[in-house]
């Protein structure tokens, strides 16, 4: 998803809120507001997103490497700051599609 559809996603999210009296706006702007959250929420997530599908390239190749004890040795957790189990808990974290 584009830096402006997840700005347009947002704006129409504050709007619907709005709408539904939950939130009140008290903006003449909301496309301003709405890039100021897209901002903030981009500096936490990859720019551009990772698809559904290079995630599940990623899944696979954490697999493939906790079954290779070649590849995956007593020096991968120093090298990558995470076990096998914490690679496999977030493996299984990521979509399998």
């Amino acid at each position: 998803m584009t830096r402006e559809a997840v700005s347009a996603k947002l704006r129409d999210t504050l709007l619907a809120l709005e709408n539904e009296t939950e939130i009140v706006l008290a903006t003449t702007n909301v496309n301003r507001v709405a890039d100021r959250l897209c901002n903030a929420v981009s500096e936490e997530t990859p720019v551009p997103a990772i698809s559904a599908s290079e995630w599940q390239a990623l899944r696979a190749l954490i697999f493939h490497a906790l079954e290779d004890d070649k590849f995956f040795d007593r020096e991968m957790p120093t090298l990558t700051g995470l076990t096998a189990k914490e690679f496999r808990q977030l493996a299984d974290r990521l979509s399998a599609g």
